[in-house]
């Protein structure tokens, strides 16, 4: 009843916004495939690991500091905390303020996130992605350079670079 109470407060919100909600049937019917890995990072723990990338080890204050003091210094010591039990930070409790550090490398997080992101947003398809990447944000020439490299490197055939082939 609760359940029913809520949605129907959202449906009227929604509704005075002009905004159309997803029917029950639409939400039961999602691909299992679009919801993100309980791994991966938030957007915030994207943050702090930014932080940790670029700077290397700091305290709760220290990373709180460098993103500009957003948030509370507990929101961040909690994300902290989460991203310890995800195995996405490591923590040194040999001094008084625990530091924390990146346990992910930064390169392989982000083929990570990529590759999920493929698998759930483009069926797949690589060239989807990078399609609708540079209609998102055209690339500078620089890196328009860079991607011709790339792909001048790439092998023509159906073998995909940095893929292992599925065994039957």
């Amino acid at each position: 009843m609760e359940d029913t109470l809520s949605l129907s407060i959202v449906a009227r919100s929604a509704t005075a916004t002009g905004k159309t909600l997803p029917t029950h049937e639409d939400l039961r019917t999602l691909p299992c495939n679009m919801k993100r890995s309980s791994s991966d990072p938030t957007r915030a723990e994207l943050e702090i690991l930014q932080v940790l990338w670029q700077s290397g080890p700091r305290s709760v204050r220290e990373v709180w500091e460098a993103l500009g003091s957003k948030g509370s210094y507990t929101t961040v010591l909690k994300l902290l905390q989460v991203m310890l039990e995800k195995k996405l930070v490591a923590r040194d409790t040999s001094s008084l303020s625990h530091v924390y550090r990146a346990a992910v490398a930064e390169a392989a997080s982000q083929k990570q996130m990529v590759g999920g992101l493929i698998e759930r947003a483009f069926g797949g398809s690589v060239s989807r992605l990078i399609l609708s990447a540079l209609a998102a944000k055209p690339a500078s020439a620089k890196e328009l350079e860079a991607i011709r490299s790339l792909l001048a490197q790439a092998p023509s055939d159906d073998t995909a670079v940095g893929r292992r082939k599925k065994s039957k």
